[in-house]
């Protein structure tokens, strides 16, 4: 470090400096500068020409690495103008940018050029008004953009016209594009035309497959009626009558022989046993408590019955008041309550279940839990129990209702359907 005393700041710095001689060529310095300095009035002299070089160098230098950090950054910028065009052009979809400051698009790729029928300067020329006129978008582009710059993104269909004047429905998804100086909502369209004419397709299948369901179903439950009716009033009044002659005939009969009136005894129980079988025939087919007093004793009446041959404990809530219901929704209630509890039987090992049938003020709530082992609802799927669970659904969405499982292992399982309640003329005038 050379030190050298001398006016103002720019000889400190010169002096101050390793190496002075280096820094500052252009001062006389001798040929072993570690030893002997310039002259003091020359270094004051030489010392204002010598501070300018070195701030112009300084100043070049910083310039430099200034142009070569813009370079750098020009260079990302053509780059990612590229990547972006690139992913515009090659989008499987169709795409176009429009800048909401100037109320025109900026960019259309060549899926937009086919879908539309249009060149690209035809599309970045054409007005909004006259591109969404043309093309049936009725305004739905502008519509959505005070959404769109809120919210970042919004998805909507919209029907548009192809190339040759096809009617098609388009998914267009509109996403806020990141920019400094400009609002830019980048529109991307995709062809779901054959998507919803498979939905559609599908929807009504499903539609017709359900409503065959119920005509089954319908023509099921009646024929069930018909047969019990059949058997109550046919068969059922054929042994009575059998049972009564047999009894008078036992009556009849004197002491001596023991044998015929021993032989006529056994007919006279086996007669008896053949009405109770056929009763509960007669009464799985169609019980004649649902139709003669109603849902809630019939669900009661059930789980009375349940409780008698399995011995799992029942406890049963149903409302006070009489329920009004169609003769086909107590029906449906009534078989997914019986297939509920045949679940229980065969797969809950409980020990107790709770029934509660409640009205609430638009459905009917059926209610079905035992405290039995419970599963994985995930493992439902494929299991004996599914096809049950279909059907109890299936019962439910004639009448736009829905069954639901809830369990877990070890925490029983609860089955609650829920069907919507029809309005009463009371409702309606009220």
């Amino acid at each position: 470090m050379i030190t050298l005393q001398g006016k103002g700041d720019r000889l400190d710095e010169v002096m101050s400096t390793d190496m002075p001689e280096a820094r500052f060529p252009h001062l006389p310095w001798p040929a072993n500068s570690k030893t002997s300095l310039p002259n003091q009035a020359t270094v004051e002299r030489a010392v204002p020409h010598a501070w300018a070089v070195a701030a112009l160098e300084s100043v070049c230098r910083r310039s430099h690495l200034l142009d070569e950090k813009c370079e750098r950054a020009y260079q990302a910028l053509r780059e990612s103008e590229a990547c972006f065009r690139s992913l515009i052009e090659r989008a499987p979809e169709a795409v176009l940018v429009f800048d909401c400051d100037a109320n025109r698009l900026v960019e259309a790729n060549p899926k937009a050029e086919q879908l539309f029928a249009c060149s690209r300067d035809e599309l970045l020329r054409a007005e909004p008004q006259h591109f969404y006129s043309w093309h049936s978008v009725c305004q739905s582009f502008l519509g959505h953009r005070q959404s769109v710059l809120a919210r970042g993104e919004v998805v909507f269909e919209l029907p548009v016209q192809n190339a040759d004047r096809e009617n098609m429905q388009c998914e267009v998804r509109l996403v806020a594009l990141p920019s400094a100086d400009r609002r830019l909502l980048r529109a991307s369209f995709v062809d779901i035309t054959e998507r919803k004419r498979t939905e559609s397709a599908l929807r009504s299948r499903t539609e017709q497959l359900r409503a065959l369901a119920a005509s089954l179903q319908k023509v099921r439950e009646e024929e069930r009626a018909k047969v019990a009716r059949d058997l109550h009033d046919q068969i059922g009044q054929a042994l009575t009558a059998l049972k009564l002659d047999l009894s008078r005939v036992a009556q009849n009969i004197s002491g001596e022989q023991r044998e015929t009136a021993d032989r006529i005894r056994e007919m006279l129980d086996l007669t008896s046993d053949a009405l109770m079988w056929l009763r509960g025939i007669c009464t799985e087919l169609r019980p004649g408590v649902l139709d003669d007093l109603g849902l809630e004793a019939a669900i009661e009446w059930q789980a009375k019955e349940f409780a008698a041959r399995t011995g799992v404990r029942c406890e049963v809530s149903v409302p006070a008041e009489d329920l009004v219901l169609a003769s086909d929704v107590a029906t449906a209630i009534f078989r997914i309550f019986q297939e509920a509890l045949t679940n229980v039987a065969r797969h809950a090992e409980a020990t107790l279940v709770h029934v509660s049938l409640r009205k609430q003020p638009t459905t009917l709530l059926l209610e079905v839990k035992d405290d039995g082992k419970g599963f994985r609802t995930e493992d439902l799927a494929g299991s004996a129990s599914f096809l049950g669970l279909l059907g109890m659904r299936e019962r439910a969405f004639v009448f736009d209702g829905d069954v639901v499982i809830s369990s877990a292992p070890g925490a029983g399982t609860t089955v609650t359907a829920t069907i919507p309640l029809q309005p009463t003329a009371g409702d309606k005038e009220g």
